[in-house]
């Protein structure tokens, strides 16, 4: 426990920067949660490991992979595509709406209903020279879709997000796929047959980082929250979309 000096002089320095969060959130390389499990799918281990590999991502790109699990398609008249397009312009995801930086259309949205067994991928604009609509397509297919007919929904959302992650240039070899303790053996699995890629292990733990660093950016990016609504672009309702 730090000494009450040192605890005021850590809420001046966060009163301090707060007039600066619209600027810093404005270029940061993190927005407020890559991991939306509405569907209740994943467990706290998992949604950490993923959202940790979406934040590698943005850190390293500025790009934004964001994934979203819905229970069904109701609101959407059971359309994955009119989902797929809507959370990624319209539908407030802790108060943000749309996914991407401001000017750059530079998110990919990565959405499964689950009643209807369905998935889609958006991409944004800025993007669409980096991850097509037809690798996205098979991505889906070989990524997501054999993970989830097995019921293996962690899995197959770790692997597409990395998948995606790989298009975009980020070297993905190295990441941790973490995800629940004691939830996988060592597992290869064979992500891209034409370069022959491989990936990871699956056994847990994730370091969450120096508490007094998360503090203060937890503040700087809650403020900027507060004051700009929208972080994302639009997209051209570009992506793919399918069924396991």
């Amino acid at each position: 426990m730090c000494p009450p000096r040192s605890r005021t002089g850590l809420a001046i320095f966060i009163i301090l920067l707060a007039p600066l969060a619209p600027l810093q959130t404005a270029a940061a390389a993190s927005r407020p949660g890559y991991v939306y499990d509405l569907a209740g799918i994943l467990d706290e281990y998992d949604e950490v490991a993923i959202g940790g590999l979406c934040e590698e991502v943005d850190e390293a790109t500025r790009a934004e992979i964001v994934v979203v699990t819905l229970p069904d398609l109701s609101e959407y008249g059971g359309d994955v595509d009119l989902a797929r397009y809507r959370y990624f312009n319209d539908e407030p995801l802790d108060g943000v709406r749309g996914i991407g930086k401001p000017g750059e259309d530079n998110g990919v949205l990565i959405l499964v209903a689950m009643e209807e067994r369905a998935y889609g991928i958006e991409v944004g604009l800025g993007l669409e020279g980096d991850l097509t609509d037809s690798e996205s397509g098979r991505i889906l297919r070989e990524a997501l879709a054999p993970q989830f007919r097995e019921g293996e929904y962690y899995y197959g959302l770790y692997l597409t997000a990395a998948r995606v992650a790989e298009e975009l240039g980020v070297d993905v070899e190295g990441l941790d796929p973490g995800g629940s303790p004691g939830g996988w053996d060592i597992i290869e699995v064979l992500l891209d047959g034409d370069i022959g890629y491989f990936i990871w292990w699956l056994l847990g733990g994730s370091d969450l980082g120096s508490g007094l660093a998360l503090l203060i950016i937890l503040v700087i990016i809650g403020v900027g929250i507060a004051t700009r609504r929208r972080t994302g672009g639009r997209s051209r309702g570009g992506g793919a979309s399918g069924r396991w």
